[in-house]
């Protein structure tokens, strides 16, 4: 019999059930609250690039520059690349191609092409080494001590790309980052492919500006033979493939010799991978580098894709669960306004505002992409070099 005026037992049960359920909808929102909050210190972090303003470097067109290019079976982007190097509106300056063992006619078109132009010289490596040996090559070649790297498959998007490269270089500085995008061509795998490297470019640029190296592409980047000779070169990671690029600049690069040069004439560009399997191996490549981050690098990197995955899962369960829709809905705006913000000026800095959009809508395929690259190599060991 019951107590007028005091609960049932079954009442009771039903108060604890709905507070229970509030308190799981509770924490949902209270993760996706912490995510949110790591993101806004984050985009606010990446702010620094657009308003960076760069330095006043020794001057253009003074320093003598050695452009290395490792080439293996790149007949075809020689004939269509080489020449818009060899045209660059600079004083000094030699271009220096390595032949790796091609099975093409590359050596052929190297010898067609140095024959109008002076500043070209070229050698072949008897057997296929890799491309860190074809850099080696190049570099021992080099006659200058500034070294600017760039791949065969890519073209300079002005003739002031090695002027614009060098202008930055203060007596201290060893190392140069640039920004090499891929050229927009259509389709689902190009507009992936292109909001990865500007995604990745914003990245590693504004943690450069911030005093924090940590990687750099091979197809836009210049340093010291100086450097390279004292510090051994490729040695401590040259059982790698990859790494001639982020693990020699994790290895060397500080906030006193680093600059950076990222405005649109100072870039090159490159096609991208045509078909998606073609690009997840590409990734898988790249990612390969990864574990061998400085561990400081590694745990913040890790912190920002780990927060990237926490947010979408914590936001679908706050929206799907529904009690606490509106307030997921209004941190989800939180979120995504500051970072529309900041892609937009990062956007025009780098020349590249038609991806502001597909940077938001792609960011998680994007995701999940880098994901899959970084579990596969795990799993299984990546053997291709190209």
């Amino acid at each position: 019999m019951a107590i007028v005026g005091f609960p049932t037992f079954d009442s009771l049960i039903n108060r604890i059930d709905q507070r229970s359920t509030k308190v799981d909808c509770n924490v949902e929102t209270i993760i996706l609250s912490c995510s949110v909050g790591l993101s806004l210190i984050y985009f606010l972090t990446l702010s620094v690039l657009y308003k960076f303003k760069g330095q006043k470097g020794e001057g253009r067109k003074t320093i003598p520059v050695s452009v290395i290019i490792a080439a293996k079976d790149e007949e075809d982007n020689l004939k269509l690349f080489l020449p818009s190097i060899l045209a660059q509106a600079y004083d000094q300056f030699e271009v220096i191609v390595i032949n790796d063992n091609s099975t093409d006619a590359t050596l052929e078109v190297l010898e067609t092409l140095s024959k109008d132009h002076d500043n070209l010289r070229y050698a072949s490596l008897d057997s296929g080494h890799g491309k860190k040996s074809a850099i080696t090559r190049g570099i021992e070649l080099a006659k200058n001590d500034w070294l600017l790297f760039t791949d065969a498959d890519c073209s300079p998007t002005s003739e002031q790309w090695i002027s614009s490269m060098v202008s930055q270089i203060l007596p201290d500085t060893t190392i140069i980052l640039g920004y090499s995008p891929f050229l927009k061509t259509g389709g689902f795998v190009n507009a992936l492919a292109r909001v990865d490297a500007f995604t990745i470019g914003v990245q590693y640029l504004t943690f450069a500006i911030l005093g924090r190296p940590y990687m750099g592409v091979g197809r836009n980047i210049a340093y010291r033979k100086s450097l390279f000779l004292a510090t051994g070169g490729f040695e401590k990671h040259q059982d790698m493939l990859s790494g001639d690029d982020d693990l020699f600049i994790q290895g060397t690069a500080s906030a006193g010799n680093t600059a950076v040069v990222f405005e649109p004439i100072a870039q090159t560009v490159s096609e991208s991978k045509a078909t998606i399997v073609e690009l997840f191996i590409q990734k898988r490549r790249h990612a390969t580098t990864g574990f061998r981050y400085k561990k400081s690098i590694l745990a913040l990197l890790g912190i920002v894709q780990a927060n990237n995955i926490l947010f979408y899962c914590s936001l679908v369960a706050s929206v799907f669960e529904g009690t606490f829709i509106w307030a997921g809905l209004l941190l989800a705006l939180i979120r995504f306004y500051p970072q529309y913000v900041v892609l937009k000026k990062s956007a025009r800095k780098l020349g590249e505002v038609d991806l502001l959009l597909l940077s938001l809508i792609l960011e998680f395929p994007q995701i999940i992409f880098n994901l899959l690259a970084g579990i596969s190599n795990i799993l299984f060991k990546n053997r291709r070099w190209s």
